[in-house]
């Protein structure tokens, strides 16, 4: 079955679309995508200006989630290629990305004990539209690179949001509030990691992590694709 996939859905360089056979970055791209770099803030996982264990913003703000990482800089051809996971249906990309997310932090997953990998849900009417959510697409890709279990049916979207990227801060907060319920019927857990493709102010995984706290999920961690400002 595999074999009959890749040949219709060949690896591609998730920057230039060249078919590679093989998941990564092709040759002439393989210097394209900026991956974080230290300092990084050990609660939000953002690039920091000064060395020490979280940023100024961490450092004022009590989050839900205990922790996120996140893979890459979100800035030059990382956008892009984002985008066209996002609305031009290259979901094979979703297989990079997990496995550069589990090259650079499979070893603090598994020290984390993650009972189970949750996307950031989509509201329904708009993963209709869209026909699928680059988030679950990343943690089910995710899911297969690390032995980690996926659970897409978790959290819901319960109301749809405006576009988070024209939002101030305050905005987002509201704009989010009361967006996600927990669906009771599924599996308890205690250690949950909630996925998503970019990371800016962390208002949409604190509000994921609120609700999974306020029904019973213990500790919280987030992981992203990318992390802008």
């Amino acid at each position: 079955m595999k074999r009959l996939i890749k040949a219709f859905y060949p690896d591609v360089c998730p920057r230039c679309d060249k078919v590679i056979g093989r998941v990564s970055l092709c040759e002439d791209c393989k210097d394209s995508f900026r991956l974080l770099k230290q300092p990084i803030c050990g609660v939000c996982g953002r690039t920091m200006s000064e060395d020490g264990f979280s940023c100024e913003e961490c450092k004022r703000i009590k989050h839900y989630f205990k922790r996120n990482v996140s893979v890459f800089e979100y800035r030059g051809d990382i956008k892009e290629s984002i985008y066209r996971f996002k609305y031009g249906n290259m979901r094979c990309y979703a297989e990079f990305f997990a496995a550069e997310a589990v090259k650079r932090y499979g070893k603090l997953l598994k020290s984390w004990k993650i009972d189970a990998i949750v996307p950031v849900p989509m509201y329904k009417h708009k993963q209709r539209k869209r026909g699928y959510n680059q988030a679950e697409e990343f943690a089910r890709s995710l899911s297969r690179a690390s032995g980690i279990k996926m659970d897409s049916k978790l959290l819901v979207r319960s109301k749809d949001t405006l576009p988070m990227k024209t939002l101030s801060k305050q905005q987002r907060y509201e704009n989010l509030k009361k967006a996600f319920i927990v669906n009771k019927k599924r599996q308890k857990y205690k250690l949950v990691l909630i996925v998503d493709d970019i990371f800016t102010t962390g208002s949409t995984l604190d509000a994921c992590a609120r609700a999974l706290k306020e029904n019973g999920v213990e500790v919280v961690y987030g992981m992203c694709i990318s992390s802008g400002s």
